[in-house]
């Protein structure tokens, strides 16, 4: 009774023709990871709160640095949030484990390729320089936006369509403990 025009260029186009399937759930991804990058972006805190997060980057900048993976070079730094302060005589380690570090690596190199100068001071103390510092910080969000992609798929392989598989990859992404752990440099968007 009412005959569907045919598609003249806009989303019909992309979502339309003989693997219209595939390109509406890539479509429907892009969108999600479009948003969630928006809104990240938007509630993006940019500094770091916690010794937790603290540690970690100092092994991270030791590491790429060539420094054993020890706190000392940036200890000072993080030794207001030690409830019981080390001597910097004797190596310091951090109690989390490498993995986080090993991940930001990369993040860490390219980095470098922005502000290496000016560094960060935490506590009134320089920390890392700014570039590396901010691209760090964006491991939480490519881990989140990795999972919320994992779980989109995973309602496509359960038979779902895009769009309920974008809804519910948003869903994840915003109204769970994704969405603040997103913005840190903790080890749970990683491990999710």
């Amino acid at each position: 009774m009412f005959a569907r025009p045919p598609a003249v260029g806009g989303i019909e186009s992309i979502t339309s023709g003989r693997d219209g399937a595939w390109r509406r759930q890539w479509f429907a991804a892009l969108l999600c990871t479009c948003t969630l990058l928006a809104l990240y972006a938007l509630t993006y805190r940019g500094a770091i709160r916690y010794i937790d997060e603290g540690s970690t980057m100092a092994v991270t900048s030791a590491l790429a640095t060539g420094h054993a993976p020890t706190l000392n070079p940036l200890y000072p730094a993080l030794r207001p949030w030690d409830p019981s302060p080390q001597s910097l005589s004797t190596p310091i380690y951090s109690k989390y484990a490498i993995g986080q570090s090993l991940l930001a690596l990369p993040l860490y190199a390219a980095g470098l390729l922005g502000d290496r100068r000016n560094p960060v001071l935490l506590n009134g103390n320089p920390f890392v320089p700014w570039g590396p510092f901010l691209s760090m910080l964006a491991l939480g969000t490519l881990a989140t936006l990795l999972a919320a992609l994992g779980v989109a798929r995973l309602a496509g392989t359960l038979g779902y369509g895009p769009r309920t598989a974008a809804l519910t990859a948003l869903a994840y992404a915003l109204t769970t403990e994704a969405w603040p752990y997103a913005k840190t440099f903790f080890g749970e968007p990683a491990d999710a």
